[in-house]
């Protein structure tokens, strides 16, 4: 058997079986195979390396690489894997939000003592950053305004803690 056949042509092929069998689409399994190649920290990390290194000699721009677009189903692990390749501010934001669907689905009395820390701090940071304490206390983040000090002392952030 000669093998003849060039490398994308099999992948192809492969992906076209495999959506036959799954029902899904050709597209949406090669998004997820892409995603989840360059999805891992190495990856992350080595191509943020060459997109810098292009950068400095005037090659692509580092404004957006589009590593977190929002909370899609990601899980913990997988969000927290985006830590030294993406802002933090995304990081929390969708960590937030998968707390919230969480909540609304499973009821907010289910949500564990770290996922309201979690949305607690980051309802403050989030606040106090856009438009001070002020805006901090007309939100409804003004919610977690009661147990906020204590959720800053326990995860040691006791100069905030002083000023909130």
């Amino acid at each position: 058997m000669k093998l003849d056949l060039e490398i994308r042509d099999a992948i192809g092929r492969r992906l076209e079986v495999l959506a036959g069998a799954t029902g899904r689409s050709v597209a949406d399994l090669a998004q997820e195979a892409l995603d989840s190649f360059v999805g891992s920290p190495k990856a992350r990390r080595a191509i943020l390396k060459a997109l810098r290194s292009a950068a400095k000699e005037g090659g692509y721009s580092l404004a957006d690489l589009g590593w977190l677009d929002g909370y899609a189903g990601q899980t913990v692990d997988e969000l927290l894997s985006y830590e030294g390749t993406d802002k933090i501010h995304s990081i929390l934001f969708a960590l937030e939000t998968a707390i919230e669907e969480k909540a609304k689905s499973a009821g907010p009395l289910q949500r564990t003592g770290v996922e309201l820390i979690v949305q607690s701090v980051v309802a403050l940071d989030r606040e106090v950053n856009n438009g001070g304490y002020d805006q901090y206390f007309r939100n409804s983040s003004r919610r977690y305004a009661p147990a906020a000090v204590n959720h800053l002392v326990i995860i040691g952030c006791t100069e905030i803690a002083d000023i909130t």
